[in-house]
């Protein structure tokens, strides 16, 4: 069972003084945080496919630029029941 309500908007980014600039319902909310994550992951798979750096250290980057998501979107999934 979700914590929230289907229809619920979730806060996505706050001002200095705290207020809320923009807010995002719970399934956008969660694939923006899935998407921004995959983005990062991959940025870094890249980074460290530039420097030489060992094969087995690119691929569990990539690995998790999978599973992350993928764990993302089974709390969707899992919300809405």
């Amino acid at each position: 069972m979700s914590n929230t309500p289907g229809d619920a908007q979730w806060p996505m980014q706050w001002s200095l003084s705290g207020k809320v600039n923009w807010r995002a319902s719970r399934n956008t909310a969660l694939a923006l945080t899935a998407g921004s994550v995959s983005i990062i992951l991959l940025i870094v798979a890249i980074a460290v496919n530039s420097t030489n750096q060992p094969t087995p250290l690119i691929v569990v980057a990539l690995i998790d630029a999978i599973i992350i998501p993928a764990y993302f979107v089974a709390g969707v999934l899992d919300l809405r029941t």
